[in-house]
């Protein structure tokens, strides 16, 4: 074989070793990049959903405020209002504030009011003994808890006076159901697919997260079975 022959030869394998190999690094930092803008994205959606379930909870803890540092409900709580249930809460006012359960304890912790409002009767219905000794667990406490393997936004107060000058006392608690028409209202607010559920924590799930391990534990308490369950969401564009 001629030299210049071989020359061109050894200079086409060279080219076409040069293409692949240019070809394999762009591929790969392509895919780096591609899931970098991946991770970034979820990252935004994640954050979006914890906010949101935040704001939620905060917004029903502004309520409750109203409710627990108010004249009416320590006079209740201290046996001076005997109508206080009849004039202010009703099933109106259940869908007024948006929530689900309403507990009211005396300052030793006694249960004097606790209902649920069922949205399929519209009808007021007793809160279940065991529901309502979680609530008493955790006092000045909100978040997320599990109650009967549902998942409920929680909040808590203890009473005083509109002025918050007399000793605090009892405990208020408002509640809401984390049910399907819930999870439409946040899709709504995200504009993303919500999915959330109860999981093991050695559980893995693909681009799904964990409230408890990114680091907001301090908003979103996980009350009942804290040490076996941790409460993830699932995000996706729909």
């Amino acid at each position: 074989m001629k030299l210049n022959k071989k020359f061109h030869i050894i200079m086409f394998l060279y080219t076409l070793g040069a293409i692949i190999f240019v070809s394999v690094l762009v591929n790969s930092v392509n895919q780096k990049n591609y899931i970098e803008v991946e991770e970034v994205i979820f990252d935004g959606m994640r954050e979006t959903f914890k906010n949101t379930i935040v704001n939620e909870i905060d917004t029903m803890e502004y309520i409750l405020n109203d409710w627990s540092v108010w004249n009416a409900t320590y006079e209740y709580i201290s046996g001076e209002r005997s109508n206080y249930i009849e004039d202010n809460i009703t099933s109106e006012a259940y869908r007024d504030l948006n929530i689900n359960y309403i507990a009211i304890f005396n300052e030793d912790m006694e249960l004097l009011y606790g209902e649920k409002f069922n949205e399929d009767n519209g009808k007021l219905e007793e809160i279940e003994k065991d529901t309502i000794n979680i609530f008493k667990k955790h006092i000045n406490e909100e978040g997320i808890i599990m109650v009967d393997e549902s998942l409920i936004l929680y909040s808590s107060m203890k009473i005083t006076d509109n002025y918050g000058l007399s000793p605090a006392k009892g405990l208020m608690v408002f509640a809401r159901n984390v049910d399907e028409g819930y999870k439409k209202e946040i899709e709504k607010k995200t504009n993303y697919n919500i999915e959330l559920s109860i999981a093991d924590r050695e559980e893995k799930y693909e681009h799904n997260f964990s409230l408890h391990d990114y680091g907001i534990k301090s908003d979103l308490q996980h009350i009942e079975d804290n040490n076996d369950k941790i409460i993830t969401g699932s995000s996706a564009e729909p």
